[in-house]
């Protein structure tokens, strides 16, 4: 469930600047949760929770702009950013 929220985490990366940023953080989130899953004794959960972190506040930051940058901000415009977020 995780690794999908990741992936579409990077679809939601419009520019390419910020698409490259999404994907530089949701690699080692992905193969490190899996690494972590496979064998935890080899690999750290802090791989993983790291870049995990920084996915998160990079789409927190990506919000804000969103919302900050549009004009109106009514309860349209909020939901149609949720739901690029969360599919």
């Amino acid at each position: 469930m995780m690794s999908l929220f990741f992936l579409s985490a990077v679809l939601t990366g419009g520019r390419r600047g910020m698409l490259l940023l999404t994907v530089l953080f949701a690699i080692p989130a992905i193969v490190g949760k899996w690494l972590n899953h496979l064998q935890p004794q080899v690999f750290s959960p802090a791989i993983f929770l790291v870049a995990c972190h920084c996915l998160f506040g990079l789409i927190i930051v990506h919000i804000c702009a969103f919302v900050l940058g549009t004009r109106q901000v009514n309860q349209k415009c909020l939901v149609s950013q949720y739901a690029s977020v969360t599919t």
